[in-house]
């Protein structure tokens, strides 16, 4: 849920490992499962030059740059994260709204999770004007 960086002179957190490391699955044969890795928009020819490789994974969404804005969202079903999806899986919701904040100022901003509602864990990512934001984990109760 993080990216380890080599902030200071020598330091090694740059070796840190990154991803799945290991895994097991409980109640099914692990050859039933099929990994794919996979890289950001565009490879080592990364599109967003302005966020950088780092601001983004692997899922699909990312990989398409759905998050960036601007995006053509006129094909896109209506939908709400607040509501029950149609199946398990990865959803990715898109909105836009416009924050009535000084132009000229640099205003920090805080985004709660409330939702404690939700049966199942979920896990939550936020970007704002294509910028990783933040993750959210929900565990189990």
């Amino acid at each position: 849920m993080g990216l380890e960086q080599n902030y200071g002179p020598g330091g090694n957190l740059h070796g840190t490992p990154r991803g799945i490391l290991n895994f097991s699955f409980t109640g099914t044969n692990a050859t039933e499962v099929a990994w794919k890795v996979t890289g950001n928009l565009g490879g080592e020819h990364y599109v967003d030059r302005v966020r950088g490789p780092l601001n983004e994974g692997g899922l699909y969404p990312e990989r398409q740059g759905f998050h960036l804005p601007g995006v053509n969202t006129s094909r896109w079903s209506n939908g709400s994260p607040f509501g029950k999806t149609p199946q398990n899986g990865v959803w990715f919701y898109y909105t836009t709204f416009e924050l009535n904040l000084p132009r000229d100022f640099d205003t920090p901003l805080s985004l709660k999770f409330r939702n404690t509602t939700a049966a199942s864990p979920y896990r939550a990512q936020l970007y704002v004007n294509g910028y990783q934001f933040g993750k959210y984990g929900k565990r189990k109760a």
